[in-house]
């Protein structure tokens, strides 16, 4: 995001969770419930602490709220590029749909 206002607009619709290791945040996850008890996230760690299996439990938190919440389905938001996160969701049982979008100017 390009401003403060664009980031807070674009966390105020999504619940925001933070990991801490020994009092330090390392990571975390956000839900965003979107129609039909189908919900969105993205997970981000700091790059010293990726590879080390705290992707793996932040996926079990995150399908527990989920589950807390109703919701039935989790779609992630991942790069195409971004192998490490494709390989953690696929090992959870997440498959692989597509879709292509583009931003536009408006105004």
């Amino acid at each position: 995001t390009d401003s403060e206002s664009s980031i807070i607009g674009y966390l105020s619709t999504r619940s925001v969770f933070t990991v801490f290791v020994d009092n330090s945040p390392v990571g975390g996850f956000t839900i965003s419930s979107e129609k039909d008890r189908l919900a969105t996230f993205g997970i981000v760690m700091h790059p010293s602490h990726r590879g080390k299996g705290m992707s793996r439990a932040i996926m079990q938190e995150l399908e527990k709220v989920a589950r807390e919440r109703g919701i039935l389905t989790l779609r992630g938001d991942v790069y195409f590029d971004n192998y490490a996160c494709i390989r953690t969701l696929e090992s959870a049982g997440f498959r692989k749909f597509i879709w292509l979008e583009k931003n536009i100017n408006v105004g």
